[in-house]
């Protein structure tokens, strides 16, 4: 994958999230932490590794998409 590319999923996941994560935040009322997207290419069969504690609470919000490039946001 190029840099350039790399940038836009970035830029993507971290407007995205931004925003689903002030929303969640007001709907909850309360202080959500926020950790900037980081962009790892993996088979979806693999996702589990990133996910070191399974004690640990995560929400996550998976994006199907397709065209010249294809796959997961998550």
């Amino acid at each position: 994958m190029r840099l350039q590319d790399e940038s836009l999923f970035l830029e993507l996941g971290n407007v995205g999230t931004g925003s689903a994560m002030t929303s969640l935040s007001n709907m909850l009322g309360t202080e959500l932490i926020y950790t900037p997207p980081e962009l790892l290419e993996m088979r979806y069969e693999d996702l589990s590794r990133c996910f070191l504690d399974p004690e640990e609470s995560v929400v996550g919000v998976l994006v199907p998409f397709e065209g010249e490039a294809s796959g997961l946001l998550i």
